[in-house]
């Protein structure tokens, strides 16, 4: 539904696939399985304003249920499916069109799918391992000065993370007055790696509840001694960051940290730009749905790729304020980061806290790969 209501607008002719509740209705009711755009309403008419059809003046084809689960070709003559595909074993350069659910399910329930449902010829075990392959080599930064044999798994982001800090801040700095901000730190991942097996002061502000893993259950039981971090069940917002409450926490504190924080990247940036507090923050998705009223400063074009984000962040400080790196694991890896308070005091809006990108949360985004 976020897709649809991201990609559909007033007046844009859509085609619907699904199961026919009532055609006899002057409203048909139809069950979606299925739901493409047809036609633009700007594309056509430009800027005018669209204007509704009477009701009933919609065509709507019944496709008989006995036939529905098996008429893809028929229902839609263009592949609607966006998988990935994997390399053929005569050459692993190009793409083999084979329906990526049909390969780990042995089914799919995708009408219209238009990929091939077949077993590949090299294997099912060889055709994932050169997908895996080519995916990293799509998605690899050319700047990235990690190899990928140097680069370690996505589950060790965290403790990579963190000793990237440590190393590249020290452990005093980083113990200084209230310690580290984790922001949108997800399960707590990144704040075991600080705070219990580093022993930095960290708190999580996060709207979840903190949930160990067993990993960190068998560190506590092998190190008894050890503190867990600090965890606040909150948004980090311009309320969270004004409020009374939490002022001398933030005042104090001698990082805003942020690893894959999804929603809250851009509040991360701005809040500790406008509060004059270093950070250091490796963005992931970039929810460009969700944050349309971010503008690319060269062209006004809404953000919309990753490479669009991080120049996005960057902007948000004066100029040269911001370094980057690269931290040695897979997926996005690049580290934005401040050594040192990133605006004067005077830059500072009303209050100490911006507006934009208020609804800052965390939610899982998907694993990537390269």
């Amino acid at each position: 539904m976020r897709l649809l209501r991201a990609t559909a607008r007033l007046g844009d002719v859509m085609s619907v696939v699904g199961l026919a509740q009532s055609v006899s209705s002057p409203i048909p009711c139809v069950l979606a399985e299925q739901i493409f755009v047809v036609e633009k309403w700007r594309d056509v008419n430009g800027s005018g304003a669209f204007a509704p059809q009477p009701l009933g003046s919609v065509a709507v084809s019944e496709v008989p249920p006995a036939h529905s689960a098996e008429a893809g070709a028929i229902l839609s003559s263009e592949p609607t499916s966006k998988h990935l595909a994997g390399p053929s074993a005569n050459d692993p350069g190009e793409l083999q069109r084979i329906c990526v659910h049909f390969i780990s399910t042995g089914k799919c329930h995708k009408i219209g799918c238009g990929l091939l449902h077949e077993a590949p010829a090299e294997g099912r075990a060889a055709w994932f391992k050169a997908r895996s392959k080519q995916r990293a080599a799509r998605g690899a930064a050319s700047d990235n000065p990690h190899a990928a044999d140097e680069k370690l798994s996505h589950s060790a982001r965290a403790e990579v993370f963190a000793a990237w800090l440590v190393d590249t801040f020290g452990a005093e700095r980083l113990n200084s007055g209230t310690g580290v901000l984790d922001i949108a730190g997800g399960r707590g991942d990144l704040a075991f790696q600080l705070a219990t097996v580093r022993g930095i002061k960290t708190t999580v502000v996060d709207p979840r509840q903190a949930q160990l893993r067993k990993e960190h259950h068998r560190y506590l039981r092998d190190h008894p001694r050890a503190e867990l971090a600090a965890h606040i069940v909150a948004e980090f917002d311009g309320a969270f960051a004004s409020s009374p409450e939490h002022k001398s926490l933030i005042a104090g504190c001698s990082f805003v940290v942020g690893m894959h924080p999804d929603q809250a990247t851009g509040a991360i940036v701005q809040h500790a730009v406008n509060l004059n507090i270093p950070f250091a923050v490796v963005p992931c998705c970039v929810f460009g749905n969700l944050f349309s009223g971010r503008r690319r400063s060269e062209d006004g074009n809404v953000v919309s790729s990753y490479e669009d984000l991080l120049q996005w962040l960057c902007e948000r400080a004066p100029p040269g304020s911001i370094q980057s790196t690269f931290l040695p694991f897979v997926g996005k890896s690049k580290v934005l980061y401040t050594a040192a308070a990133a605006c004067p005091r005077s830059r500072l809006d009303e209050g100490g806290v911006v507006a934009e990108d208020a609804a800052a949360i965390c939610l899982p985004c998907e694993v990537d790969r390269s």
